[in-house]
């Protein structure tokens, strides 16, 4: 697991400016303060190109829940990068203000949220198509077989950038964030009909309660999109099983594109 963090203010494209130590990298980038967790997979292999989870974590949290996620779903099979909260949350509200999170890295903080606003989406799709550039030019990522997770909001904002950007992402994952319902995220449903979803909630899950997932179903099915739904009884106690059946869901989506290369030997399995 490595830790990824952009500063300053030139662009992405020039690593030049790169320093590194053992645990932390500084890249230069023209979004300016941009931190990431990175997780790279057990025997990453440079001369495979992996599948790339984009991670956008619920609220009270931040980048790092990636290193808590990501080996639940494999430990060898994806490439994965979280991304941090555009809502710096206070007191533990994450509903309290709107201002930008921009503390620097180390702080104390009660985690951080993504605020649902038009403002906050076009920086959180910034942050995300970002974040995926330095990810393909550090590593080895298919370019076809990007997919963008999330939990809670993270969810939701998985589901607004994903329709917003439906030719950059394989496939869209939200675990217990409902899809959203203002700012026209359908505006390109003829693109977003090729992106596959996967949608897991849970029956005591209040923040997003079965009546909610039941109206999402059925708005997206109305608009012939292709989902797949898993319910749950607990969402914290079947955690483990909700993320195996991600990794499943990701896999049978790659054997069904065609696109399956064969992985070196000594990453076989999860």
């Amino acid at each position: 697991m490595n830790r990824l963090q952009i500063r300053s203010a030139a662009p992405a494209a020039s690593l030049s400016g790169e320093r590194f130590t053992s645990r932390l990298a500084t890249v230069d980038s023209e979004v300016g303060y941009l931190p990431c967790s990175v997780f790279t997979p057990l025997h990453y292999e440079s001369g495979y190109a992996y599948p790339l989870i984009v991670w956008l974590h619920d609220d009270n949290e931040d980048e790092q829940s990636i290193r808590r996620m990501l080996p639940k779903i494999s430990m060898r099979n994806y490439l994965g990068v979280g991304v941090r909260g555009t809502r710096l949350v206070t007191d533990g509200d994450p509903f309290a203000g709107d201002e930008f999170a921009t503390d620097e890295f180390g702080s104390e903080t009660d985690g951080y949220s993504w605020c649902q606003t038009l403002d906050h989406t076009f920086l959180a799709e910034h942050r995300v198509l970002e974040a995926v550039e330095l990810m393909s030019e550090r590593f080895n990522v298919c370019p076809d077989r990007v997919f963008l997770a999330g939990r809670g909001s993270g969810g939701t904002m998985a589901f607004r950038i994903a329709m917003r950007q439906p030719d950059r992402f394989a496939g869209v994952i939200s675990l217990g964030g409902g899809f959203p319902q203002d700012d026209a995220p359908l505006a390109r449903l003829v693109e977003a009909r090729r992106v596959p979803v996967f949608v897991a909630a849970a029956s005591d899950d209040e923040a997003y309660p079965s009546s909610d997932c039941c109206d999402d179903l059925r708005l997206l099915h109305a608009a012939g999109m292709s989902v797949t739904l898993r319910y749950y009884p607990q969402k914290h106690r079947y955690l483990g099983q909700i993320l195996g059946d991600v990794d499943r869901w990701i896999m049978e989506l790659i054997a069904a594109s065609g696109q399956m290369s064969v992985v070196p030997s000594e990453q076989s399995g999860s």
